[in-house]
């Protein structure tokens, strides 16, 4: 059989169409643990990338039919393959080939007759440097479905609240307003959003408070001012606002909640 071993799923997909260098790869990393399966051209390397998704592939350029630079492209076109790490190992040192390969999304290049040391420790360092990016690629996906559930929590409870309730983001502008806000004003949250909810204020009290605002803004203090905002029936009325810092684990600073 010229392909991989049919059942044998692997960690590093080696594609080559010598059957001596292909062999000779396999079993040198067979030697040191990883599980390998090999493909003898860029066709069959595609297709059984679809059955079982490698962790790393180790690819020739100049092969018969689709060459290494064609597999490249096809890997990087695909959303679910586009992040295979992939080490070019050709017998061709030319500058002109290395640098088109990696221009392709190639992570490394290794040169045949290659060191039995340096392939090791080419392919032990990019798998490390790709779990390492899965790794922190779940951290963060984590983290944001975390973040994403707080928010949505804070958001259901604020329009609960009996008190007019707003957020702003690091850039001072508003970026939330609770049901009892919009009630209040009788505006929509695109009409109040970012500056816009300052045309509901006296224009007599705006100077103030924007000077106080950005006083304790840049402190990162608590702060309690009145001013008299437009009800929406059009009649100002007198409010009482405390704010206070908000911060994120993690973040630090992430603005104001009132």
């Amino acid at each position: 059989c010229s392909g991989f071993a049919a059942g044998w799923y692997n960690m590093i997909l080696v594609i080559d169409d010598e059957a001596d260098s292909r062999k000779l790869v396999t079993s040198l990393l067979s030697s040191e643990g990883y599980k390998v399966r090999a493909a003898d051209g860029g066709e069959l390397a595609l297709a059984s990338i679809l059955i079982r998704r490698p962790e790393l592939i180790l690819l020739d350029l100049r092969m018969p039919g689709m060459d290494g630079f064609e597999v490249c492209r096809k890997l990087k076109a695909s959303a679910e393959n586009r992040d295979i790490p992939v080490i070019i190992l050709s017998g061709s040192g030319g500058m002109a080939e290395k640098v088109e390969g990696l221009r392709l999304g190639a992570v490394d290049y290794i040169t045949k007759p290659f060191q039995r040391e340096e392939l090791i420790v080419r392919v032990r360092t990019h798998l490390e440097l790709a779990r390492l990016r899965k790794d922190l690629e779940q951290q963060v996906e984590r983290r944001t479905n975390q973040l994403r559930e707080s928010e949505e929590r804070f958001r259901t409870l604020a329009d609960a609240a009996p008190v007019m309730i707003w957020a702003s983001g690091v850039d001072r502008r508003r970026s939330f307003f609770n049901k009892g806000w919009l009630d209040f004003t009788g505006r929509s949250v695109d009409e109040e959003f970012g500056n816009g909810w300052v045309d509901d204020m006296h224009p007599d009290d705006q100077t103030e408070y924007i000077r106080k605002y950005s006083a304790a803004f840049d402190a990162r203090l608590s702060m309690e001012m009145e001013y008299r905002l437009r009800r929406a029936d059009g009649e100002y009325r007198l409010v009482l606002e405390r704010g206070v810092p908000r911060f994120v684990p993690d973040q630090g600073f992430a603005g104001y909640v009132s």
